[in-house]
């Protein structure tokens, strides 16, 4: 496709913290930046991280699931399952 950029970087949010934490590098970093400071350390501390989607922390964090959308969107990923 010429002239359009093609985005490589895709994010399920129905995945588990833990798994997206793991598996993409810049993950936790954009989490931080909405808020989600602690999030680094209970990945490896805390098995809950396994079950928890990002969707879920944002509900018990009162944060809208939309605001983590865009973040992600922002950071040049493309959101699916939101």
């Amino acid at each position: 496709m010429i002239g359009k950029e093609v985005n490589m970087k895709e994010i399920d949010l129905t995945k588990s913290v833990y798994e997206l934490a793991t598996s993409i590098p810049e993950f936790l970093d954009i989490m931080e930046t909405l808020g989600f400071g602690g999030m680094r350390h209970c990945v490896e501390e805390n098995p809950h991280t396994r079950v928890m989607t990002p969707l879920m922390a944002a509900a018990n964090h009162g944060i809208d699931p939309s605001v983590i959308v865009k973040a992600f969107q922002d950071a040049g990923f493309t959101v699916t399952n939101q």
